[in-house]
């Protein structure tokens, strides 16, 4: 039967073709399909397949396929039924309402690419040309109709438009209006108040019988005479913000902008972070209220960057991290791939890895190359080595409010911080060990201020008065749950230790991740002879910005009294204090590591406990952060002064030598200066070798610039990721000086160190070199990058000089171990080859 019925077919298409040959000449040969039935309601959906993104993009192929005439995956049918079904989708377009086949024709440019099919039909697609052709003409129909549609439809929205744009302009003038009418009130009554104050002042330039009484045409004349200075006394007004001029600058500044002051009065809406998840591939906006999105990070131990590798702690369980010395002996590092996943997809993907290690049969332990005991798991992406995840936050700006700036000198700033500290300072007797106990409990602000002169009071509470805002959103569960997360593995990592949320180190333990992980990549720098303005790879600007972030965060979520007494135990190495506390001495501390972590902790200094913690504490780049970083280099060029052997001739290399070479013009006022503090420090430390010669002041000058470079690069990369503000273009000037701009301290260095208070400078310095003559530190200035270990240009070479590292056998069936040199320190050391 199905044979007969398929002879039929053949037989009545080759009589309908015939009958169509000889009634109409030139009619196509090729019978086209009739517009097929409706579907009934319940299937009525079913025609939405043809105007589908996935449709269409099949329908894309084959077409672009039958353009190609190299194509291999095509044949004439699979041409002929695409064409079929565009056929029919063209009938559904004309008669089913919100059909959107015409639309997404153009969305895939497919209308190009048949117009392109025809106009150079290939010769396998030639029987095809008719039914092409047929198709095109369906498809022109709707062009006709959409153009007609679109031209009535442009005309009403043109009036529209123009109606609408005529009431924007009224209502806009009519708020002009309104504002000028409301200014010149203001301005009004502001003249009136400055008239009753000063008619004395006034009235003597007036003549003496206008002044003898009060009339309207008096008034008149006065209002007149002070109309030009209103403008004077309007930006000193209380309600008015006040413009930020930190510091009196020595030299003539380029147009560099400071990273410091500008955020509290240019608080310009960040962009939207926006990121896409390596897992999920969804897209997600970093917000504080959202889910988490976070980067694999890995956490270790390190000792690269120091020079006296040899030195171990020995017990890890009571090692006090507060201070770091400044020999690096110790180190917590964070590197990371740079790719975004979310915490949720990341859980799953973490907890399918460990269930399927557990899975794995005793024998195939050995044949992954991480541990998931110790928490370690591959990127997804990327198969990098991870421990831990980070998570990303928005930027820092989002968290600060509107408040007005302090206006007080750097003196000032100093004597407060140092009335806080002597206030804090408490003892208490001990009796089992008859020893007098020193400890600190912080003093609110309030104590602090009545200690201090009016207008100084003012502006210190300025500074430091937070009172909290409502407005802030706080975290979510998800951020706020892998921010304790990340740091209590960096504490558990970075320490050797099992973890502990309670401990107290945990967030000394994260700045000093913070700060070490900014001096690795500004060695980096340094080893590829870049400067620090140079663009970093995105993978550690994500990483840098991301760990600041939440380093700068973290003390909001601590215990505030925890992190005030730090503060303050921070504080007592730099400031003077009435009590001798028993501190490290300033020439053993790495000053970096302070200086990040005071900037993440004199925020919360003065936070008062009735309110609740707030973002509103993250270090802004205000003046706090200016006269901070001023400090710490004034602080530095003591420290390096005083080093061992940094005041005598020592043999320098070429490279150092050219750098020296670069700097500006001698400055009597600044080897002035400097000469004074040698002749101080010279007269502290014990008299040098016989041999010894002192280097010309002007040699010191230049090798002390050299020597401040590591500390001040690593600053402009903390703050330029902190505050946000961009890296300054090239203005001619050395890298020194560009730094100094950027971070708004002078480049004279007399300037620098001779405060507006010589008293304050002083007695710091004193105090400084008091100290610093009891101890003798190893590090020798200007520090050198450690540089990996040259190996020999002979293979050869390096096998005789490792051959005598292969250990013995121990047990009969070992294997011969494998001898191995440490690139870092040279060391041969010994594994076993199935490691």
């Amino acid at each position: 039967m199905q044979i007969l019925q398929t002879k039929e077919n053949l037989i009545s298409e080759e009589y309908v073709i015939k009958r169509r040959k000889q009634t109409d000449d030139g009619i196509s040969t090729t019978l086209f399909i009739p517009s097929p039935p409706l579907f009934t309601e319940s299937f009525q959906p079913i025609i939405h397949i043809l105007d589908s993104n996935i449709f269409l993009t099949l329908l894309k192929a084959c077409v672009y396929r039958s353009t190609d005439p190299k194509a291999q995956l095509w044949s004439e049918a699979i041409l002929n039924r695409a064409l079929h079904l565009m056929t029919l989708a063209c009938y559904e377009q004309e008669r089913t309402p919100n059909f959107e086949f015409y639309s997404k024709c153009q969305k895939f440019e497919l209308d190009k690419l048949i117009n392109q099919l025809h106009l150079n039909t290939p010769s396998k697609a030639e029987t095809c040309k008719e039914l092409l052709a047929y198709v095109i003409k369906l498809y022109n129909r709707f062009s006709e109709t959409n153009e007609q549609l679109n031209s009535s439809t442009s005309a009403n929205f043109n009036q529209e438009t123009s109606d609408i744009t005529k009431r924007q302009q009224r209502k806009r003038k009519d708020l002009a209006a309104q504002k000028r009418a409301k200014i010149i009130a203001q301005m009004t009554e502001l003249q009136k108040n400055f008239i009753e104050k000063n008619i004395q002042l006034c009235s003597e330039s007036i003549d003496d019988q206008a002044s003898e009484s009060a009339s309207p045409g008096t008034y008149s004349q006065l209002s007149s005479m002070i109309s030009s200075s209103v403008q004077q006394i309007l930006p000193i007004s209380p309600t008015m913000p006040l413009k930020f001029e930190p510091m009196s600058i020595d030299d003539a500044y380029p147009n560099i902008q400071s990273c410091f002051g500008t955020n509290d009065l240019e608080l310009s809406q960040s962009a939207k972070q926006i990121l896409t998840c390596i897992f999920c591939q969804e897209n997600s906006e970093v917000k504080l209220n959202s889910e988490a999105i976070v980067l694999s990070a890995y956490v270790q131990n390190s000792r690269v960057l120091s020079k006296t590798r040899s030195r171990r702690i020995e017990n890890w369980d009571t090692f006090d991290p507060t201070f770091m010395s400044n020999d690096l002996h110790w180190g917590v590092h964070v590197s990371s791939c740079g790719h975004a996943i979310h915490a949720s997809c990341w859980t799953k993907y973490h907890n399918s890895i460990t269930s399927q290690d557990h899975r794995r049969t005793l024998r195939m332990r050995g044949s992954a190359n991480y541990d998931t005991e110790r928490n370690e798991f591959l990127c997804p992406l990327c198969q990098t080595l991870s421990n831990t995840i980070i998570p990303i936050l928005p930027s820092l700006r989002t968290f600060a409010h509107d408040r007005k700036l302090a206006q007080m000198s750097f003196s000032e700033w100093i004597d407060g911080l140092e009335k806080a500290l002597n206030g804090s300072i408490e003892s208490r007797y001990e009796i089992e060990t008859h020893e007098q106990q020193i400890f600190f409990n912080p003093c609110p602000l309030t104590t602090i201020t009545k200690m201090m002169a009016e207008r100084a009071a003012q502006n210190f509470q300025l500074l430091f008065g937070f009172a909290g805002d409502s407005r802030v959103q706080d975290f979510s569960d998800s951020i706020r749950e892998r921010l304790m997360s990340f740091a209590k593995n960096v504490y558990a990592f970075g320490l050797n230790v099992d973890p502990d949320e309670d401990n107290d180190r945990i967030p000394i333990v994260l700045w000093t991740s913070c700060a070490y992980t900014i001096q690795s990549i500004e060695q980096l720098l340094r080893i590829d002879s870049k400067s620090i303005f140079s663009q970093l790879s995105i993978r550690q600007s994500e990483l840098v910005t991301c760990l600041i972030k939440v380093a700068a965060v973290y003390g909001s979520l601590h215990d505030s009294d925890k992190i005030k007494k730090h503060c303050l135990t921070l504080l007592s190495v730099l400031l003077l204090s009435r009590t001798n506390i028993q501190m490290p001495s300033l020439i053993d501390i790495d000053l970096f590591h302070l200086l990040v972590s005071l900037c993440f902790t004199l925020p919360i200094l003065f936070a008062s406990k009735e309110i609740l913690p707030s973002l509103t504490n993250v270090p802004p780049g205000n003046l706090n952060d200016l006269y901070l970083v001023r400090l710490i280099v004034m602080a530095h060029c003591i420290q390096i002064l005083s080093s061992q052997g940094f005041l005598y001739e020592t043999k320098i290399d070429d490279n150092q030598q050219a750098k020296m070479e670069k700097t500006i013009n001698d400055d009597d006022d600044e080897l002035k200066t400097l000469q004074e503090l040698i002749e101080k420090i010279i007269k502290n430390q014990a008299s040098p070798s016989c041999l010894a010669q002192l280097l010309p002041i002007e040699e010191i000058r230049d090798k002390l610039k050299l020597s401040l470079l590591p500390l001040l690069r690593c600053t402009a990369l903390f703050y330029h990721h902190l505050t946000g503000t961009s890296w300054p273009t090239e203005s001619g000037l050395d890298e020194y000086a560009t730094i100094c701009h950027y971070l708004a301290l002078p480049i004279c260095l007399s300037k620098l160190l001779d405060a507006e208070n010589e008293r304050f400078s002083n007695d710091l310095i004193n105090s400084w070199i008091s100290n610093l003559s009891t101890s003798k530190s190893p590090v020798k200035y200007p520090i050198l990058v450690n540089e990996l270990h040259s190996l020999p240009r002979e293979y050869i070479d390096l096998m005789n000089q490792v051959s005598q590292g292969v250990a013995p056998y121990k047990y009969a069936r070992d294997e011969a171990r494998s001898p191995c040199i440490c690139l870092t320190c040279g060391d041969v050391v010994v594994r076993s080859s199935s490691s």
